[in-house]
């Protein structure tokens, strides 16, 4: 095996490694808006250290729209917002 080969080993057993606990974090947020920007973090620190294609970014961007949509129709927190009625005067 040449020391190329060895070296594309190394990086998938460590771009697996963050891949997993991207979705550990991502998992364990309550929140989908705050899960998008973990994954959005997450391809722009990828991208710019090389670590996946262009291609790959956009796809995992389709996930990011996904939460985000999510975030749009689903309560965030366990509370109910209300408004009152003092405070728009």
């Amino acid at each position: 095996m040449t020391s190329g080969g060895l070296i594309m080993i190394v990086r998938t057993i460590n771009m697996k490694e963050e891949i997993e606990t991207l979705v550990s974090k991502v998992k364990s947020r309550i929140n989908p808006s705050i899960a998008a920007a973990d994954i959005s973090g997450f391809i722009s620190v990828s991208l710019r250290e090389g670590k996946i294609s262009l291609y790959e970014a956009y796809m995992i961007n389709m996930e990011v729209l996904r939460f985000e949509r999510f975030g749009y129709i689903q309560p965030a927190w366990d509370k109910k917002a209300g408004i009152n009625p003092m405070s728009l005067s």
